[in-house]
């Protein structure tokens, strides 16, 4: 038995679910908000599958775990009644937002053996960033085997920096948080708006609502808590001399080989195949000394650029 990629297995708070089958295959979504008993030969969490919920899975055989096990329903704790296996695809994913474990940071309990493989997945959320001395245990069971792939001399790099990883024979904690540089430049820059906490801080998020994310905001120099809509610098025009398609933009300088903003511009045609414009600026202008104008030509040559479109992606650099 399977469920599909695109189906979802839900057992709501205070509900008990049962499954009971020869073989079990999750490519999808279980949410263990109440009691899910899988009475089964075989539980396989498949490469795509995800294990979430606020609440435990009780299962019989062991749980070969390929695909993401991410407790809570952002962030809660999940209790796995069982041995617990993970391949070379899989995923424990910790969300951390606070240090109240359960509540505004992950925990798995295990109530049996959990044999670590793949990749230990930290994730920051709600605008939250650890003191160094904040520690956070993410993980216990009756007995640890094997290692993360990702966790190379005690530490785990991700998104926004890096942990250490203290483990027991029955504990996984994560402690001594450390910032990247994209992630110092951006938050030292998102500290200058107090009006923002919390989730309307994060890089995706768009609070003013003018349709430009705060990275965006981040990376052209307007200001994330007043819609003010796209830069009146940014434009697209056709050169008068060579005919070209060319585009320019206020562009945030950086440290030299040491980017903490990726701008990633592309051309179309069709509006459905992009191609990533990789050629050095044809003119820089200075604004200021925090931003520069970049001027970039599309390698599209007329009669062929009539119907010419471009857009402009930024992210940090992590």
């Amino acid at each position: 038995m399977t469920n599909g990629p695109t189906q979802t297995v839900r057992v709501s708070p205070g509900a008990t679910g049962a499954l009971q089958t020869t073989g079990f295959v999750n490519a999808g979504r279980i949410v263990a908000d109440g009691v899910l008993y899988l009475q089964t030969t075989t539980f396989t969490n498949g490469p795509t599958g995800v294990l979430r919920g606020n609440n435990a899975i009780v299962t019989t055989p062991v749980l070969a775990n390929q695909g993401t096990i991410a407790p809570g329903t952002s962030p809660g704790a999940l209790s796995i009644f069982g041995n617990v296996t993970n391949s070379a695809t899989a995923v424990f994913e910790a969300e951390i937002g606070g240090t109240v474990s359960g509540t505004s940071f992950d925990r798995l309990s295990v109530t049996g053996s959990f044999a670590r493989g793949g990749a230990l997945k930290p994730v920051l959320i709600n605008g939250y960033r650890p003191l160094p001395s904040d520690s956070f245990l993410v993980l216990s069971a009756t007995s640890l085997t094997g290692a993360w792939a990702n966790v190379t001399d005690g530490k785990v790099t991700f998104e926004h920096g890096t942990f250490d990883v203290i483990e027991t024979a029955t504990t996984v904690t994560l402690t001594n948080f450390t910032k990247n540089a994209a992630y110092t430049a951006y938050d030292t820059w998102m500290d200058g708006f107090s009006t923002l906490t919390g989730a309307s801080r994060e890089p995706s998020a768009d609070p003013d609502g003018d349709g430009l994310t705060n990275v965006e905001e981040f990376g052209f120099g307007t200001n994330p808590a007043v819609p003010n809509g796209m830069p009146a610098t940014l434009r697209g025009y056709i050169h008068a001399t060579t005919g070209h398609y060319r585009v320019e933009f206020p562009h945030r300088k950086q440290p030299p080989g040491a980017p903490f903003l990726i701008y990633e511009l592309q051309f179309s045609s069709d509006l459905a195949q992009w191609e990533v414009h990789s050629a050095a600026a044809v003119a820089i202008a200075g604004i200021d000394s925090l931003f520069e104008l970049l001027t970039f030509e599309d390698t599209l040559a007329p009669p062929l650029n009539r119907r010419r479109f471009a857009r402009l992606h930024i992210r940090l650099a992590v």
